[in-house]
């Protein structure tokens, strides 16, 4: 599987008053006791900033509480937490406008605390009370979100998901994904139905559904480009540039002035946000009916800059990528004159030329419909096509499944994979989205059947995955094709399908949107749906039996190891002292091992590693390390290791998109979650969770203030430390340096302290595998050389001990 979903995936209820009111009944009409206070914690996304309404009850017999949105004008938005018994000390709170805007996901926390009176709202950490709540110290109670007769019936554009109910001292009490696909029910994490929901709208759907959102007309040959930076698509024929704005839905034109021959027939429109420019170019001539040209132009379509170009071949249906940052325009391959091409050109600014591009390494096969999308700075990527290894249209076709990696500074090619035929061929259309979180890719692709679907590529194994129902489509010239592009703001997927009729003097074009993550159809099958019952999930209860059962076994087998008696040899009898390598640590479930390569086991003890990309990886690391020696890690020094070259606004929403991602792994972990409190993100952990790191520098931290040597404890110390040294796969990151040599040192510290007791009380076994570890700390570490040297001696190996101290002596003397 290549998507980033896993079964606690979150998508949210959208709630609208259209066609009837939205309303979640968290608690079906019950209340819940709650003592001494109670907090409830949600994100939400504002669909529509201008629609006042109802977002949440306090629902309690002695004294409810609303919250409220309220746009006061186009520049002025506020949420209101009030008491429906005393209205006249509410609490409004200003909202910042980059929050109402883009849809983009905010985290909201309200603490109700009964003894001090006092309810404290919290939006994405900045904080705010209201004072003199007047809420007894024991309350029932429930929460109903949108649409309430006691108090509010409009309901305001909003969605909700994560809802996590907590106690006073901050422990979980229950937790609504509202991850549902269909049905009128709403349940726990633990599947457990809930909640009540009137009139759903399950956003979970708009993640496989395409939604077809305008459709305008357009010249046949018309330009489509997604600004990225603006969060607008633009279509551009000769006559006139169109603007649509997917928030607003609004589709803007503006008329340009007729240029005679900007006609193109197999060119693309290219966005240079930095320059805030737009290029088109043609690459056919058609005798009088087209010329290659290239042209700058602004948003609305004035021409700035214009030349007519030598052309290359026609090279229809090429692949196509722009550097924004250092304005490099590249293409690859595409056919015209009855021939595929595997040439590259650039484009030349200074110049106004094209260039025919040289390059080493592998080699990629003359093709036409194939795609390509950018990595980094200097790489993109070159994902399959149809064409043939000759290269002429008249010896027939292949299907290319294939991925290829362009660097274009130092002009090579490298093959990553290739993969066998489907079953049902398929060739991609224009864009490829990359996901560097989790490593893969999303590309449209077209059918014989006339059917375009997304697919998920892995980029290191190549596995797929469609994750998008079919969007009709009929190829009927050689102009019509697929657009594919990505928001990372609004996280959604945009498709564009231009299909034109041969001779035709319009072409119709469909703009479509599908919500991030997509999904498989499995996976939304997958998701909650109609359930009546907590009782007819009979998963439900076979997870409690078995949970029941991994837990009696699991406390049998820590009394029987509280019983057994140490004696400082049993649990390295296996081991045999020359062995220098890491040995195997059993692992467990619900888990994290750093030691040695990182290891992230969920609940049903299956190793989940390699669901964390590259990014998200390290960003769990990283405040996974601060929580172990502090108290967590802010939000700036975050962005400051990870996003350094972003503004700040684009360094929260990637920060934002990340911490999502990560919220949602980890949500597979029993007692682990990643919380953002005073200004600090932190894991809190509990059991059944377990973490080497945390567990040894407990036992560390035990054994440097203690006088006394606690054998077992340190044996275990031993035990997890000799998975290896912390993530060594890690020092390739600049961050990461510091971290390590604290952690080596003070470990280093430690081990040196205990092992000359362990020496003089007979533990030679023991003091050979603390020696290896320091040894993995500091090779040429001569504590860990006496004693490894002597243990050796006393345990008969004396020819062992001479070939170490050697061996030493050699490394050293060299070194």
């Amino acid at each position: 599987m290549c998507i980033y979903l896993l079964p606690g995936y979150s998508a949210g209820l959208l709630f609208s008053e259209r066609p009837n009111a939205v309303s979640l009944d968290l608690f079906s009409g019950e209340k819940v006791e709650f003592e001494g206070g109670v907090t409830i914690a949600f994100d939400f996304a504002l669909y529509d900033a201008h629609k006042f309404g109802q977002v949440m009850v306090f629902d309690n017999d002695h004294n409810a509480f609303s919250l409220t949105y309220i746009p006061r004008d186009s520049t002025h938005f506020s949420l209101v937490i009030n008491s429906l018994l005393d209205r006249s000390k509410p609490l409004y709170i200003a909202l910042d406008p980059g929050v109402v805007s883009n849809r983009s996901w905010h985290h909201i926390a309200i603490k109700f605390s009964f003894t001090d009176n006092l309810i404290t709202i919290s939006i994405d950490g900045e904080s705010y009370i209201l004072r003199e709540a007047n809420i007894p110290d024991v309350v029932k109670a429930n929460f109903i979100f949108g649409s309430n007769k006691r108090s509010l019936v409009d309901v305001p554009s909003i969605a909700i998901k994560n809802i996590e109910i907590s106690n006073n001292k901050g422990k979980q009490l229950y937790y609504f994904l509202l991850n549902e696909s269909s049905g009128n029910y709403a349940h726990e994490l633990n599947g457990k139905v809930r909640g009540t929901v009137k009139n759903p709208i399950w956003l979970i759907n708009k993640q496989h559904y395409w939604a077809l959102q305008v459709e305008p007309q357009a010249d046949p040959a018309a330009g489509i480009v997604y600004d990225t930076h603006k969060h607008k698509l633009f279509i551009l024929d000769k006559t006139t540039a169109k603007e649509w704005d997917p928030i607003s839905g609004q589709l803007s034109q503006y008329t340009i002035s007729p240029y005679s021959v900007m006609n193109g027939y197999s060119g693309e429109l290219i966005v240079d946000s930095i320059r805030n420019s737009f290029y088109y170019y043609n690459l056919m001539d058609m005798a009088g009916v087209a010329i290659p040209f290239f042209v700058e132009l602004t948003e609305t379509g004035a021409i700035t800059k214009m030349r007519q170009i030598e052309s290359v071949n026609p090279l229809h249906h090429h692949a196509y990528v722009f550097f924004n940052k250092s304005r490099d325009l590249w293409i690859f391959g595409g056919y015209g004159n009855y021939e595929y091409s595997n040439d590259f050109y650039s484009f030349n600014f200074d110049k106004y030329e094209w260039q025919k591009e040289t390059l080493t390494g592998d080699i990629i096969q003359p093709r036409m419909h194939t795609v390509a999308g950018i990595i980094n700075d200097d790489e993109f990527l070159i994902f399959g096509g149809v064409g043939n290894e000759i290269g002429k249209q008249e010896l027939g076709k292949d299907f290319f499944f294939d991925l290829y990696k362009v660097n274009i500074r130092n002009r090579t090619v490298k093959k990553l994979w290739e993969i066998s035929k489907p079953e049902v061929l398929y060739a991609p259309t224009r864009g490829i989205i990359y996901d560097s979180v989790v490593n893969v890719i999303y590309v449209l692709c077209f059918d014989r059947a006339d059917h375009c679907r997304l697919m998920c590529f892995d980029v290191a194994t190549g596995k797929s995955t469609v994750v998008s129902d079919p969007i009709p489509y009929v190829g009927q010239s050689i102009l019509s094709s697929f657009y594919l592009f990505y928001d990372d703001l609004h996280r959604q997927f945009y498709a564009v399908c231009r299909q034109t009729k041969d001779h035709s003097a319009q072409s119709a074009i469909q703009i479509y949107s599908l919500g991030a993550p997509p999904l498989s159809v499995e996976e939304l099958e997958g998701s909650y749906t109609e359930n009546t019952t907590p009782s007819n999930s009979l998963w439900i209860m076979l997870a409690a039996i078995s949970a029941i059962i991994a837990m009696a076994i699991l406390l049998l087998y820590f009394k029987r190891k509280r019983n057994k008696k140490y004696d400082g040899l049993d649990v390295v009898e296996h081991v045999k002292p020359d062995e220098e390598k890491d040995l195997a640590v059993e692992s467990r479930a619900n888990a994290v091992y750093v030691f040695g390569d990182l290891t992230i086991i969920d609940r049903n003890g299956i190793d989940i590693t390699n669901r964390f990309g590259s990014k998200i990886r390290q960003v769990f690391v990283l405040i996974l390390l601060y929580t172990d020696r502090g108290k967590g890690i802010t939000s700036e020094k975050l962005s400051t290791i990870f996003w350094p070259d972003k503004g700040s606004k684009d360094a929260k929403n990637i920060r934002g998109v990340t911490i999502n991602h990560l919220r949602n792994l980890i949500s597979d972990i029993d007692g682990l979650s990643l919380v953002f409190e005073n200004n600090y993100w932190q894991l809190i952990h509990e059991p059944p969770f377990y973490c080497d790191l945390f567990q040894a520098h407990y036992v560390a931290d035990l054994s440097k203030k203690s006088d006394t040597i606690d054998y077992a404890l340190v044996a275990e110390l031993a035990t997890i430390l000799r998975r290896g040294t912390l993530l060594p796969g890690f020092i390739k990151y600049e961050w990461f340096d510091s971290i390590k040599l604290d952690n080596e040192d003070y470990l280093h510290k430690v081990i040196e302290k205990v092992i000359p007791n362990f020496y003089t009380a007979g533990h030679y076994k023991e003091v050979i595998r603390l020696a290896d570890i320091l040894f993995a700390i500091d090779k040429y570490n001569e504590t860990a050389l006496h004693y490894k040297v002597d243990s050796l001696k006393m345990l008969g190996k004396v020819n062992l001990a001479i070939a170490v101290r050697k061996r030493f002596e050699e490394g050293y003397k060299n070194s």
